[in-house]
């Protein structure tokens, strides 16, 4: 994680600097707990968190129209950390609409320690994926349409450990899905006997991987 200017916190420190034509006496402490190139947003909600507490410690008011502004500055998939919840990102991701939230049902995040560069992933594309006239016909189908991330195969060719990664996730009987570009995993299991029981073969089989229950009951 970079310690300078390049950290995306920093990034939003200087932007309300610049906005407000002052300099911020301000000291920025992260406890990282994301794993960096996890595919999961760790310095995209680093920003957003920075970007939501300045106003606050100086007392200055903001509209949330001029925080996701600010946002989309910093990084295409801050402003959803802005609005927090499920989020249909358009464009390249910065312009954001809350949706109606899915049901996580019973469904693990594992990290297997392999981390990819999202900026090798999308240079490895070079072209449209999908047609963006579908997206809200498939939103509106999200809990019965199969899961699909079309980043998936350009984050194997740059990294084949993660498909392999894949490979012993689905044949521990859930639904894989590589988390963005890469390089944690989502895996949707269809009852809550059978996600425990993976999660206890998985901590026993690979011990060195990280499983977050996100779907159970606490």
């Amino acid at each position: 994680m970079p310690n300078n200017e390049n950290n995306l916190a920093v990034k939003a420190l200087r932007l309300f600097e610049e906005k407000w034509s002052t300099q911020l006496h301000v000291s920025l402490r992260i406890y990282k707990r994301i794993p960096h190139g996890a595919g999961l947003g760790g310095g995209s909600s680093n920003a957003a968190a920075v970007l939501k507490a300045i106003p606050i410690l100086f007392d200055r008011g903001i509209s949330q129209f001029e925080l996701l502004e600010m946002a989309s500055k910093i990084g295409s998939d801050v402003p959803l950390f802005i609005l927090g919840g499920t989020i249909l990102g358009l464009n390249k991701g910065e312009k954001v609409e809350k949706i109606v939230s899915i049901d996580p049902g019973h469904q693990i995040i594992v990290n297997a320690g392999i981390s990819v560069r999202t900026e090798d992933v999308y240079n490895s594309i070079g072209h449209e994926l999908f047609d963006p006239s579908s997206i809200k016909d498939v939103i509106k189908s999200a809990e019965t349409i199969p899961r699909r991330n079309d980043l998936a195969p350009f984050a194997y060719k740059i990294s084949p450990d993660l498909q392999e990664v894949a490979r012993i996730l689905s044949d521990t009987g859930g639904d894989v899905l590589l988390s963005g570009s890469g390089g944690c995993f989502s895996v949707l299991y269809a009852s809550e006997d059978t996600c425990k029981t993976a999660i206890g073969w998985l901590h026993k089989q690979k011990p060195d991987w990280k499983i977050y229950d996100i779907g159970l009951p606490r």
